[in-house]
């Protein structure tokens, strides 16, 4: 029977491989996930560009007129309407529509003026 011997060197060079593909892995999802943030608000602008909504609304809209390609959940659309907002890009307001009072957003009087925002 032969018995593998791995040396140190060996080892090491490994584990920096391994530390490698790690951060690579990362680094790609980060930029994945920006990549997405940034067509997300996209879409969302697009959207706020033909009338006010509330969140449901728009996943409801998005979801039908891309014959349910684009089935967004509430857990990626609300983080990304308050980022949008906070940075002026959207504005809200609270309205009541079908005996529940909604939290519409519209595109800020600047943005709809050609002033570019920060997305």
């Amino acid at each position: 029977m032969q018995v593998w011997k791995i040396s140190t060197k060996d080892r090491i060079l490994r584990h920096n491989n391994k530390a490698h593909d790690t951060r690579r892995i990362k680094k790609e999802m980060a930029e994945e996930k920006s990549w997405l943030n940034e067509n997300n608000a996209a879409l969302v602008l697009k959207l706020l560009s033909e009338k006010d909504m509330y969140g449901y609304e728009m996943i409801r809209t998005l979801r039908k007129k891309s014959l349910n390609v684009f089935d967004k959940k509430a857990g990626m659309l609300y983080p990304l309407l308050h980022g949008l907002e906070g940075n002026g890009t959207l504005n809200s307001y609270e309205q009541l529509c079908c005996g529940k009072m909604r939290k519409y957003y519209s595109i800020s009087k600047d943005r709809k003026e050609g002033n570019d925002t920060e997305i």
